[in-house]
């Protein structure tokens, strides 16, 4: 027993030591709670990045229940500034395309919260875009007065048109 307890001793101290310095940072993964909707025609479409920060509080600052919306408030407060995400390229987007999201944080954040950032980007496919509606020239010719310069349809509304009809109460 006095064996195992003197070669305990030390490896506990030495797992002790390597603990303060490598600052015991936990590794979280913050691409998890982030969004990206594409939005807009193949071809001129445009990427949004939208962020769970519900998910965000309980991950980096230990909420243990459903975040109401003052304490997510507080979440992007905390966040604005230290965390960024990004997404390259965001726009002229089509189907089919390929963006990159990533994310980056502040030196100061990451220490003061003792967290690592365990993937900073991933790779998304563009996908679910309507595609354009293409005129013809001769679409336009042929239809001067609904398709503009540019080959794009023109919707007028019709008007009603009220007739008054005037009946001759003259029988003679």
């Amino acid at each position: 027993m006095k064996k195992t307890l003197k070669h305990l001793l030390p490896a506990l101290f030495l797992a002790a030591v390597m603990a303060l310095l490598t600052g015991c940072t936990k590794s979280v993964d913050l691409l998890q709670y982030a969004d990206v909707t594409f939005d807009g025609a193949s071809g001129n479409a445009t990427a949004t990045v939208t962020l769970d920060y519900n998910g965000l509080g309980k991950e980096l600052f230990g909420k243990s229940k459903d975040q109401d919306i003052w304490d997510e408030a507080q979440t992007e407060l905390s966040l604005m500034g230290h965390v960024n995400y990004t997404v390259t390229p965001q726009t002229g987007l089509s189907n089919g395309d390929t963006v990159t999201l990533a994310v980056s944080a502040d030196d100061t954040f990451l220490k003061n919260h003792e967290i690592s950032l365990s993937e900073t980007s991933k790779t998304l496919t563009v996908s679910g875009l309507k595609e354009p509606c293409l005129l013809y020239t001769s679409d336009a010719a042929d239809e001067r007065s609904s398709v503009d310069l540019g080959g794009r349809r023109i919707f007028k509304k019709k008007k009603k048109e009220t007739i008054n009809t005037i009946k001759n109460s003259n029988k003679g």
